[in-house]
């Protein structure tokens, strides 16, 4: 690539003689002798014709592999779009999942904290009840239902009977202080309950939580393995960005050089034009100046066998109609003339001729006429 640019540089490289000759005006070539400047120019312009073709061919390439490099770096480019794309999606989730294991964390706590309140009070009221049996208090309504139909339903001696409300007064002052603690037994159990229910609650948002951390775990090994994933694919596509700015200057390169070929190829194609041009002009000029001489010689021979002979013949008649050397008004008198005015008229017009061109003077006329 190197050396056809070095070589397409010295292709554009012209003399100053050359320079001048291409940059010219046409009024200032005609003086010059264009020969040896047409045949460096032919040569130039073959030269330059190769070159451009096998600059065309080059540039061809390289835009094809411009183009396929491109397509490659626009779909890696494309790929990232995606893993982006979805990277975002995980951020998303894994900022709600993070927001939803906050929230089970401080519900957690909460159950805590009312779970340790609830044993702190079941632990109290443990202590106020102790002593409290339920088939205790069962036994007792059950011996005192009893004693009060024995009293009710039968007739005893005093002192049985005396002694029986002793131990029914008994049993239910013992059966009152059970009742009071039967109260903070049910508190109890309802505590218990309660403090049951919020152990289940706890253990649902800690199986909640479980899951809900294992996703987070694993979008989290996910996004390492995506934004690893999108650092290659990026890496690979800003290589291929960068061979594409490469080729797209290499590109541009050969493009203003192409340019540069075809301008300096229009300028030498037009130089030619005018040089042959020229010639052409040279050539027909040369032409005139030679029918003008034998036009002139052919004038000077048929006035000199007018002043001999004093008539003129059919055949140089002839050559100076042919040739519009006779003026319209005489054309149309002449062949009415009598030969020796007809002779005179003709000299005469002829005469003028050669004055016009400088051929012969006035004296020369008179002194041929008196011969």
């Amino acid at each position: 690539m190197e050396e056809l640019k070095n070589k397409i540089k010295n292709v554009l490289e012209l003399p100053s003689d050359v320079k001048e000759i291409i940059e010219a005006p046409l009024e200032e070539l005609i003086e010059k002798d264009l020969s040896n400047y047409q045949k460096v120019l032919d040569q130039k312009y073959r030269d330059i014709e190769e070159y451009i073709n096998k600059l065309v061919e080059v540039r061809r390439e390289l835009v094809e592999k411009f183009r396929e490099v491109k397509g490659k770096r626009d779909k890696l480019n494309e790929e990232v779009k995606e893993l982006s794309g979805s990277i975002k999606k995980l951020r998303s989730r894994l900022n709600e999942i993070r927001q939803v294991i906050s929230q089970k964390r401080e519900e957690s706590q909460a159950i805590r904290q009312k779970l340790s309140e609830l044993e702190a009070q079941v632990n109290e009221l443990k202590k106020e009840f102790r002593g409290f049996n339920r088939k205790r208090v069962e036994r007792l309504e059950s011996e005192i239902q009893r004693l009060e139909w024995i009293l009710q339903t039968q007739t005893l001696p005093d002192q049985i009977e005396k002694r029986l409300t002793q131990r029914v007064m008994r049993l239910a002052k013992i059966m009152k202080e059970l009742k009071e603690k039967e109260e903070k037994w049910k508190e109890l159990v309802r505590m218990r309950r309660e403090a049951e229910k919020e152990r289940l609650n706890l253990s649902a948002i800690r199986k909640s939580l479980a899951i809900y951390i294992e996703e987070r775990n694993e979008i989290k090994e996910k996004l390492n393995e995506l934004l690893n994933k999108k650092n290659e694919v990026k890496a690979e596509a800003d290589s291929y960005h960068q061979e594409v700015i490469k080729l797209k200057e290499e590109i541009d390169e050969l493009t203003n050089m192409l340019n540069e070929l075809r301008e300096l190829r229009r300028k030498i194609r037009q130089t030619l034009r005018k040089i042959r041009r020229l010639e052409e002009e040279k050539d027909e000029i040369k032409k005139k100046e030679e029918l003008k001489k034998l036009i002139k010689m052919r004038i000077e021979q048929i006035r000199s066998k007018l002043l001999q002979y004093k008539k003129i013949d059919y055949e140089d008649l002839s050559f100076l109609v042919d040739y519009g050397l006779l003026t319209d008004s005489l054309l149309e008198n002449i062949l009415g003339m009598a030969e020796e005015e007809r002779t005179k008229a003709v000299l005469e017009e002829l005469d003028k001729i050669l004055i016009s061109e400088g051929s012969s003077t006035e004296g020369e006329e008179k002194q041929e006429e008196s011969e």
